[in-house]
């Protein structure tokens, strides 16, 4: 039987082109890698790299191998990412993540009577204005300002269109004047709140 230890490295390996390099992007001794990648070579029969001292490049039956041994990789994550979500789900631990504006304004008076309802669900809030992603299990729902949402395992609602304005004061319009057009903005310093 095949060790996933051993295939994860041997994908390392093919990356990243020496055990040397593998080991420090894994965070294993160099020994081990090696000692990983003779073990695979010798449970299939078959010798995946050519070895020199430029580092280590794929042989064909290598090449052959590499793109379903992605494919275990891309399986195992789903595993985590399941088992992650499902021990999320068990303890009532809902993720959820928004810009710091939609958070206050939108998300977190929709968890509080949320949770009158359903007092046992528990959340964890992100309002970070960083790329989260549901895909990896970063988080369980993202409220996002986008047209285009993609992603092969995501459910998408649009929800209402939101109005936004333009405000300054006073003596600012008084100094500057007033753009006419999204483009005259340009000239002008803008603080975006999202």
């Amino acid at each position: 039987m095949l060790d996933w230890n051993d295939i994860r490295t041997f994908l390392s390996v093919a990356r990243e082109g020496s055990t040397l390099a593998a080991s420090r992007k894994l965070n294993i001794n160099q020994t081990t890698v090696g000692r990983r990648m003779h073990a695979l070579e010798t449970a299939l029969g078959l010798t995946l790299f050519e070895r020199d001292t430029r580092g280590y490049a794929l042989t064909a039956h290598g090449s052959a191998l590499f793109e379903v041994a992605a494919g275990m990789e891309g399986a195992a994550d789903k595993v985590l990412t399941r088992a992650d979500h499902l021990k999320r789900t068990s303890d009532g631990i809902i993720r959820v993540t928004a810009a710091h504006s939609s958070m206050t304004h939108w998300v977190l008076p929709l968890i509080s009577e949320f949770r009158k309802h359903n007092p046992n669900t528990h959340f964890e809030t992100n309002a970070s204005e960083q790329y989260v992603s549901l895909e990896s299990g970063e988080a369980d729902i993202a409220i996002r300002a986008s047209d285009k949402i993609e992603g092969d395992t995501l459910i998408v609602r649009k929800l209402p269109p939101v109005r936004w304005g333009v405000y300054c004061s006073k003596a600012y319009l008084a100094a500057n004047g007033m753009p006419r057009s999204i483009d005259e903005l340009i000239h002008h310093p803008v603080l975006s709140l999202p």
